[in-house]
């Protein structure tokens, strides 16, 4: 079992879907876990809707009713997505009980009071992998045979989807038939919003789910939802929806009972149906237009789509020095998307919080000062979504470093405004599985994204002076300095050793074991300036860099940026034996890792300055995976989905 923790967001439809999720190491409970290496399809999704008003043991017997599906092929795989609306997870101990042991069976859990089924069913397909998907709710019981019926009639080319009949309880003994939905025709009934065909006993293919662009995610229509999906998907899918012949399902209550205790400001089903009524002619050979909609509700859907195409603005609250991280997190992004969104920069030594008003959505960057608290609660008054990004596990800073618990330990401002902004903040975005271990105790409300690198910075536009020499680089701050001794120990040998072989020192002080060669060394110094700083790396053609680092969690919990990095300069890495690099480097594959002591790092710096053909396979193997994987537009698609969910 996998839990997604989701927010309310009112995007309308969602036409990309997850290409590719690795369940097996689902662990978390972050919103999405983008994963792009491995791409696993499943035969069939259920994604169940689940009200806080439904009882918790009809939603065990809906899942029974699914997990007991019989007559299916050996190697056919069913995912179940129960979309928990206004209920938490941990409410529900009976079915945390039930299913924590069930593969392929995953938990979105919305953590707000109601989100409605159209945005839930969005969502549960937009993370979904199976070919075929089936939307339906708590209360609709399958027999055992049901989806092998569906399944097998859905193999015919010429159909998109299937459906059969449903049974739905009802009190007055007096009009039972009426209870039964799904004709074997979709008659002209249509036009009075008759409910011919159940959502809740369909199949649909995965195509026409992507070309129908999903549910209307409007809570003022939740009530009928299900009944406007299928009028569309029988209107465009005209001819190649197909109906079922056998038993009836049998199912407690229909979707427009559900949240039959909602009031409208209208009855919006009202409305929709007596447009129909009233401006449509029914024809198979002529799809529903625009028309069957009450001029009303398309001036609301006109207004929302008018709203969309207004760029979407966007503030960034950080730390002047930590312009670094706004350009890779962010600006890496927003520079691809200048039609799509406005941004604007604010440093909080200087911020004026009231200039903050407007804007749809604000970043805070790594803040932990007393005017970004001020800042986000301004947010909040203003009822302005907000988001913190943290690439650092300042929860553990001061185990790595002691010395530091004056500045930035428990009992200071800093880790105490730390501490609020990430539990109050609406979301917050990080980069590392184990930082979002620790983050995880003070908020749920945390998504992970892969990093990212925008290799436009790293254009080289010089020469190498002498292709002969060979150049070996460390990039890294003094602290630290502590671990990179057997590194920098292994350099002195070799220096010694190879004259030909020369070092670039980049945003540290020169050790003192190096001074003699300093005629051989180029240093530089700190560089805030991201476009400065990657200028002088590329420019510096490295062929090899050392990336020595502590094995502690704090250290294991920030972002491995050395590795793109390196990479997008030219150079090999040797990396140390640790948790942050072993999820990423493959030995002898796309760099070197070993374990931090002196002779392996002398060892793994003489093979490759030897051997220039193992220097150019690392390197080949890594650029690929860097511009495959990691490069800027290639976590776009994944950045561009986050927007959605942070709009409101």
């Amino acid at each position: 079992m996998a839990l997604y923790q989701m927010s309310q967001s009112d995007y309308d439809f969602i036409v990309e879907f997850a290409n590719s999720r690795e369940n097996e190491k689902q662990t978390n409970e972050s919103l999405f876990w983008f994963e792009r290496k491995k791409y696993v399809k499943v035969d069939v999704s259920f994604i169940i809707y689940h009200y806080k008003g439904m009882c918790e043991e009809e939603l065990i017997l809906t899942l029974e009713t699914l997990y007991n599906q019989e007559h299916l092929p050996n190697d056919f795989e069913v995912e179940i997505i129960i979309m928990l609306d206004g209920v938490r997870l941990k409410d529900l101990e009976y079915l945390n009980n039930n299913i924590d042991k069930k593969q392929n069976t995953i938990i979105v859990d919305t953590n707000i009071g109601f989100a409605g089924p159209g945005l839930m069913w969005n969502a549960g397909n937009y993370i979904s992998r199976g070919k075929k998907v089936c939307f339906t709710w708590t209360g609709v019981y399958w027999q055992k045979d049901s989806l092998m019926n569906l399944n097998n009639s859905l193999k015919d080319e010429n159909c998109d989807g299937v459906y059969g009949q449903v049974k739905f309880e009802t009190s007055n003994k007096n009009a039972c038939d009426l209870g039964y939905v799904g004709q074997f025709e979709a008659y002209s009934g249509w036009l009075q919003g008759s409910n011919l065909i159940p959502l809740c006993y369909c199949l649909f293919k995965r195509g026409l789910v992507e070309k129908l662009k999903g549910f209307y995610t409007d809570t003022t229509i939740c009530r009928i939802v299900d009944w406007e999906f299928v009028l569309r998907a029988s209107t465009i899918a005209a001819g190649r929806l197909k109906a079922l012949k056998g038993t009836p399902l049998f199912a407690r209550v229909s979707l427009c009972n559900v949240h039959s205790d909602l009031k409208f400001n209208e009855s919006i089903d009202d409305i929709i149906r007596f447009g129909l009524r009233n401006s449509v002619a029914y024809s198979r050979k002529k799809r529903i237009t625009n028309k069957i909609l009450n001029q009303s509700f398309l001036k609301s859907i006109n207004a929302a789509k008018e709203g969309k195409n207004k760029p979407y603005k966007i503030g960034i609250v950080s730390d002047m020095n930590d312009s670094t991280q706004v350009q890779v997190y962010l600006l890496n992004f927003f520079e691809k998307l200048s039609k799509k969104v406005s941004w604007r920069k604010f440093h909080e030594q200087n911020l004026n919080i009231s200039e903050l008003n407007g804007y749809d959505l604000i970043f805070f960057v790594r803040s932990r000062s007393e005017q970004a608290v001020k800042a986000a609660q301004f947010c909040y008054k203003k009822d302005i979504n907000t988001v913190y990004i943290l690439d650092e596990n300042w929860i553990c800073e001061t185990e790595t470093y002691p010395e530091l618990k004056a500045q930035r330990g428990i009992n200071t401002s800093f880790y105490q405004n730390f501490i609020l902004l990430i539990s109050t903040m609406d979301y917050v975005l990080l980069y590392n599985d184990l930082l979002w271990q620790d983050v995880s105790e003070y908020t749920n409300q945390i998504i992970l994204l892969s990093y990212n690198i925008n290799l436009e910075f790293f254009k080289k536009r010089n020469i190498k002076n002498n292709s002969n020499n060979i150049r070996i680089g460390y990039v890294g701050s003094n602290s630290i300095l502590p671990f990179c001794d057997p590194a920098f120990n292994a350099l002195k040998r070799i220096m010694d050793k190879y004259e030909e072989v020369n070092l670039y020192f980049h945003g540290m002080v020169l050790p003192e074991i190096f001074e003699k060669y300093s005629n051989r060394i180029t240093m530089k110094s700190y560089e805030v300036d991201y476009a400065k700083y990657t200028k002088d790396l590329s420019e510096a053609h490295c062929d090899i860099m050392v990336s020595p680092l502590g094995n502690t969690r704090y250290l294991n919990s920030k972002c491995p940026y050395k590795y793109l990095d390196i990479t997008a300069a030219g150079a090999v890495g040797i990396y140390t034996n640790t948790e942050l690099y072993n999820n990423l480097i493959i030995n002898e594959e796309n760099g070197l890792i070993i374990e931090n002591e002196e002779e392996q790092w002398f060892f793994a710096l003489e093979s490759l300055i030897c051997d220039s053909t193992l220097r150019e396979k690392l390197l080949s193997n890594a650029k690929e995976e860097v511009i495959t994987v990691y490069e800027t537009k290639a976590v776009l698609p994944m950045f561009i989905q986050l927007l959605q969910i942070f709009e409101k």
